[in-house]
């Protein structure tokens, strides 16, 4: 059996046998010393044990989403350097917030400055001149929502400075987006690919090219968190079936979409609204992909995110998807019920300086991202009504008076993600009563009042298709995995694959996805680290405490008793008593929704979505479990195997987890096989230390075993 061999050397390696011809490894180049330290990843977590006689090195790259101008950043230092930068921009000027007169441009600078933070983006500096001579002049302060871009020119002997990133690539990134114009993927690229070579030149290399170099040897496989390939599923439709009708009149009641909640968000940190054209590709793990799918083969390199199938937010990829289904065939029912109408279409919300959204020729259908559009309405697009209730308590079959609610929904998520959708389907009401609940929201707003009011109060919705694609269950259509048998979903296509070499692994995998997601439902603010899911408990249930307090840590939130109110400074807001219904509480309110009294209330929706996406959210852990499995059982028994994982550093922990149960461990290597950690402070540099077993993979098996367990055997024990 070939032994690995080092990975750094021109990106393939330099035999050293010239100079010693019994050595069969491979060494680096000489004149291509290894950077002293690696950016991306915030940690690497090296396992090692035996899956079905094959020996196996997991090694996992958890990352905390970052983007990839920031791990470019001087020495890789992720908090940007702010200062005051001039602009030729003329302005409308509101309310001033400070003034401070005979000072120089000099000390104007600094007096500014002195409480300005990375937080303060965009506060507007002015300083008039006054007396040239003595160089002195009247220096203003504005807030940025007091500022507003205007045409025309800057007042005479007046020069305008905004407090920005200092980084010229950052703030160009940035304020392209902020104006909702699009960054293309290839110049964005371009400024990482510059930047890299000034990066390197301080001893960081960017995790791309090392990731690169790995990937190009024998028995190293490469798994990321990207769009799962669109070669790999194809559509499935039932011509019994026919497309979902209009919507319910309760659900077309639900209330518009929060033109305050997009306010609010529009003064957060600009990447984190997809809503304001985010492309998508400014997240170093898309760019990540990009690169790997660029210079690797494709069949070393492997994807499982489910969450947006049919839907990614890659646009390359999304054309593959689009080319499944021919046009004209996905023609939606509501749809042509309101061209009928001959409804206007809404102004397409904006930013505050551009239009917000992408043009999507039509959809493509999947469970996973009719599904997957919790986590967007939960993190990211809260603004956005869409409703899980009516599916869950109309359309979803439930025994009479169930004693535990949950277990119908576990059965539902069992069939779908571990067996056959028929199975999942059969589980569904197919009446018209039914029916009439399968979207997520209604293209049209009925306001409040009696039922089957005419056409005249009606309103048409904004197009949200950028955000919530798949709206509709795909109970006629839908993407399925490209293998023989009943339709599967992917995940479970990828389960029966591995089954029939380890069905012992398999079972084990499935029951733990179904445990765990139990396990977190049973007390959501407990279990569920992040915080996510109670701040968006807050901000739907406990609005009043939401907007009176801090919610920008959420792990902090969820842990606190009490938390300083912003509107009464010598007060606090209790957040000790208050908790999230434990599944079954959380069922029985979303079953209580009568459609006859009118729409759901804000407390039902965020409930249902919290329970769809812990679903979602483990069905991907699920599905990087598993594909680990089908990348070693391809390989024959005794076969000694690499398998590179890069992703979200909570998927990265849960599949450390999982297979340290099987026996996998980190020892006896330095640190237990860890690299980095999961929090650094804001100057501390990212880039990280590798040891040598991550730039020569031989010393992870063969010769080495030996050594190794007579350091396990030293160590008492100590790794169990």
């Amino acid at each position: 059996m070939p032994t690995i061999r080092a990975i750094y050397a021109n990106g393939h390696g330099q035999r050293c046998g010239e100079t010693a011809p019994a050595c069969t490894n491979w060494c680096p180049a000489p004149s291509a010393p290894a950077p002293a330290r690696t950016a991306g990843p915030s940690s690497i977590q090296t396992l090692r044990g035996n899956l079905c006689g094959r020996e196996v090195a997991l090694v996992l790259c958890g990352e905390a989403h970052e983007d990839a101008v920031d791990l470019t950043r001087t020495k890789s230092i992720l908090e940007p350097t702010m200062g005051w930068v001039d602009t030729s921009d003329a302005f409308l000027l509101r309310k001033m917030r400070h003034s401070r007169s005979n000072v120089t441009l000099q000390v104007a600078k600094k007096w500014a400055s002195h409480a300005m933070t990375s937080e303060n983006d965009g506060v507007l500096l002015l300083f008039h001149m006054v007396d040239s001579v003595n160089g002195v002049g009247t220096a203003k302060v504005f807030m940025p929502q007091e500022i507003e871009v205007k045409p025309g020119e800057q007042e005479e002997n007046t020069q305008y400075f905004l407090w920005k990133d200092l980084d010229p690539d950052a703030r160009y990134i940035h304020d392209k987006k902020a104006k909702g114009i699009e960054v293309l993927p290839e110049e964005h690229d371009s400024i990482i690919a510059r930047r890299k070579k000034r990066l390197r030149m301080e001893g960081v290399e960017l995790f791309d090219d090392w990731l690169i170099r790995a990937g190009r040897l024998p028995h190293v496989e490469i798994i990321l968190e990207g769009p799962v390939r669109s070669t790999e599923v194809e559509l499935h439709e039932d011509p019994d079936t026919a497309p979902a009708p209009i919507a319910d009149e309760s659900c077309q009641a639900m209330e518009l979409d929060s033109g305050e909640e997009f306010a609010t968000l529009l003064d957060q940190d600009m990447r984190s609204l997809r809503f304001l054209a985010e492309d998508g590709t400014g997240a170093f793990l898309q760019y990540l992909v990009r690169r790997v799918r660029d210079n690797l083969p494709s069949e070393r390199v492997h994807f499982f995110e489910l969450r947006e199938l049919g839907n990614p937010d890659d646009d390359e990829v999304k054309k593959e998807f689009q080319c499944l289904v021919p046009d004209g065939q996905l023609m939606d029912l509501e749809e042509e019920w309101l061209e009928e109408l001959q409804l206007p279409a809404p102004r397409v919300k904006t930013g505050r300086h551009g239009s917000c959204g992408v043009h999507v020729r039509h959809v493509v259908p999947s469970w996973e991202a009719f599904f997957g559009a919790a986590s967007e309405l939960l993190y990211f697009s809260p603004h956005v009504r869409a409703d899980f209730v009516p599916f869950l308590a109309c359309v979803m079959k439930t025994p009479e008076a169930p004693t535990r609610p949950k277990d119908w929904v576990l059965k539902f998520f069992e069939h779908l993600y571990c067996g056959v959708i028929a199975d999942a389907l059969a589980m569904l009401r197919s009446d018209p009563t039914a029916r009439a609940f399968l979207r997520l929201r209604s293209a049209v707003h009925r306001p409040p009042g009696p039922r089957g009011r005419g056409h005249r109060s009606l309103v048409r919705r904004q197009d949200v298709r950028h955000l919530v694609p798949v709206s509709v269950a795909p109970v006629d259509r839908y993407l399925k995995a490209k293998t023989p048998g009943a339709p599967r979903t992917w995940v479970s296509a990828l389960a029966e694959r591995v089954r029939w070499k380890a069905p012992e692994l398999v079972e084990k995998a499935q029951q733990w996805y179904l445990q765990v997601t139990e396990n977190l439902l049973e007390d959501v603010k407990e279990k569920d680290p992040e915080g996510d899911y109670f701040v968006a408990w807050l901000r739907e249930a406990h609005r009043d405490i939401f907007e009176d307090i801090d919610v920008n840590n959420p792990n902090l939130l969820r842990r606190v008793k009490e938390m300083p109110s912003l509107s009464m400074r010598t007060q606090s807001r209790n957040l000790s008593g208050i908790r999230i219904p434990f599944f079954d509480e959380a069922m029985q309110e979303i079953l209580s929704y009568d459609p006859s009294s009118g729409p759901t209330t804000r407390r039902q929706r965020v409930l249902a979505k919290i329970i769809v996406d812990a679903f979602q959210l483990r069905m991907v852990d699920l599905a990087s479990i598993l594909i680990v499995m089908d990348r070693a059982l391809a390989f024959p028994e005794g076969s000694e195997v690499v398998i590179i994982m890069y992703t979200g550093a909570d998927h990265a922990r849960t599949v450390q987890h999982f297979y340290q149960d099987l026996g996998f461990t980190g020892c006896p290597l330095p640190q237990k096989g860890l690299v980095g950690k999961d929090e650094f402070g804001p100057r501390e540099p990212r880039g990280l230390r590798l040891p040598t077993y991550l730039h020569n993979f031989g010393e992870l098996f063969g010769k080495h075993r030996a050594a190794d367990h007579q350091r396990a055997t030293a160590d008492h024990g100590s790794c169990l």
